[in-house]
């Protein structure tokens, strides 16, 4: 549902608006509440695009994991989702990740979905920086 959410033409806003106003209050939920929020808010497409697929990848994680509700996302539970994304991605992709999974939590504690914050002393991932090398005067 959610990423469909992020890609649903305006003649299909009654079904998403059935599921948002009947579905069981649980993270898939709150993504699509999220992701519609985004929509109203006149976010770009792609910025909603990679909000639905990166905080869905965190969601599908937690689901994995027993983790259905808001409440659920514990300090434990973003730093198991972080550590399964430093063994297949690259440190950018890791930090960009984390960026939207802490947008979409900030929205679910401005939104008394939440009501400690499961990021507080996490500090963000450490991105190497790249030094770029200049010509040398054979190269130039």
């Amino acid at each position: 549902m959610s990423y469909r959410l992020s890609t649903q033409k305006s003649h299909d806003c009654s079904n998403i608006a059935s599921y948002l106003l009947t579905a069981e209050n649980n993270l898939e939920k709150s993504l699509a509440s999220f992701l519609l929020v985004c929509k109203v808010g006149q976010l770009s497409p792609a910025t909603i695009h990679n909000y639905s697929y990166m905080v869905g990848r965190f969601i599908a994680f937690c689901s994995r994991n027993g983790v259905t509700k808001p409440p659920q996302i514990t300090q434990l539970v973003v730093c198991l989702f972080i550590q399964e994304l430093q063994e297949t991605n690259s440190a950018q992709s890791v930090l960009d990740y984390f960026k939207q999974v802490r947008r979409f939590i900030n929205w679910l504690i401005e939104n008394d979905q939440i009501t400690a914050d499961p990021l507080k002393n996490i500090r963000l991932p450490k991105v190497p920086r790249k030094i770029i090398q200049p010509f040398n005067k054979e190269q130039c």
